[in-house]
């Protein structure tokens, strides 16, 4: 399956990248995996955050009482000026096929095109301990980090990728992350139960 760009990265640093969207209506999912091609680095990382708007301060969104079929009919120019942004952060790379899951050496270059991973894509990010390893370094950097979690799952389980013995694995980190709080562990326990693994 080649790869499907839907947009390409406006500001990086080594701990997060900003990537626009070509089209203000298509990007991907919270807790979608992406990859961009950095020189010789393939990077990968989690979307943890999507934010539309306008790029134009003059030119805000109103809130009109119509439907986006009535927008469109009468006033098409508002969708001009809108943009969609999305966040991601790195959770490894790809450098003379070898996996690192670590920050990258330096961050992706701007304008570098974005795609999200393929399965093939996911299933070699999740041969190796170290995809679970590095999407907990971000823990302390992630408001809602219990969501992003659950999205990465479900995008895990919808590529027939999520196993049992992954589950363990997030358990045995979750548990190490939240020795003191068992009541947000049963919880959050009791949330992944509804996946059917």
């Amino acid at each position: 399956m080649s790869d499907i760009y839907l947009g390409e990265v406006i500001s990086g640093s080594l701990s997060n990248w900003i990537i626009q969207a070509w089209q203000w209506d298509q990007f991907p999912e919270f807790g979608s995996i992406v990859k961009l091609a950095s020189g010789d680095l393939q990077l990968f990382g989690v979307v943890s955050d999507i934010k539309t708007g306008s790029d134009d301060g003059a030119r805000q969104p109103f809130a009109y009482q119509k439907t986006e079929i009535e927008l469109r009919r009468d006033q098409p120019q508002i969708f001009e000026f809108l943009r969609t942004n999305f966040t991601c952060l790195p959770i490894g790379y790809c450098l003379q096929h070898a996996w690192h899951y670590n920050l990258p050496p330096r961050p992706p270059r701007t304008h570098a095109f974005v795609a999200v991973a393929t399965t093939q894509d996911l299933a070699s990010l999740c041969r190796q301990p170290g995809l679970l390893q590095a999407l907990f370094s971000h823990a302390h950097r992630v408001e809602s980090f219990e969501e992003l979690l659950l999205a990465v799952l479900r995008q895990l389980r919808s590529h027939g990728l999520l196993t049992q013995e992954l589950l363990m694995q997030l358990m045995e980190y979750l548990a190490l992350l939240w020795a003191s709080d068992y009541r947000r562990l049963k919880l959050f326990m009791d949330r992944i139960e509804g996946f059917g693994i």
